[in-house]
């Protein structure tokens, strides 16, 4: 009898230890003072930035721009040295273009048209080139004569 009383507290004992560590634990640990902390409350978005706004500066230009730069430049698909030679032989062959200077070096050519002098430079754009008449200044013209001049490039070299 006394087998099966030491027994019995034994798995008393035993049950009561498994008990414990399996959730004994929680009874006995107390909060850490984290769970309330800011870092742990779910995220509040201000009403203000729930949408995106509406800004007309970040706007995607529209894409039909053919009539706007039409006169900006000449593009082509020949490499600079081939496009500088083209232009010269267009030039050459179009009544009222002076050539006043030449220079195969800078990729650029000098003319006089409807009395205004001004350059036509040639620079690499992507797979070709690109034509664009620039002022005494430096400044790229877009607008009277030069405007007029380019467009009759255009015509005569891409058409």
């Amino acid at each position: 009898m006394t087998v099966n009383r030491f027994v019995s507290r034994t798995a008393i004992a035993t049950a009561l230890v498994a008990l414990l560590s399996v959730g004994g634990c929680s009874w006995l640990k107390r909060g850490s003072g984290y769970e309330q902390s800011p870092e742990n409350r779910p995220l509040e978005v201000p009403p203000d930035l729930d949408s995106p706004a509406v800004d007309t500066s970040m706007a995607i230009p529209d894409t039909n721009l053919a009539s706007q730069r039409a006169g900006q430049f000449v593009q082509l698909f020949d490499n600079v040295d081939t496009a500088w030679d083209r232009l010269g032989t267009e030039l050459d062959a179009m009544d009222g273009v002076q050539v006043k200077e030449r220079s195969k070096l800078l990729s650029v050519y000098t003319v006089q048209f409807q009395g205004q002098e001004f350059l036509l430079r040639i620079r690499a754009e992507g797979q070709g080139s690109r034509i664009t008449a620039v002022g005494q200044d430096g400044q790229q013209l877009n607008t009277g004569f030069a405007r007029q001049l380019l467009d009759a490039l255009r015509a005569r070299l891409t058409g």
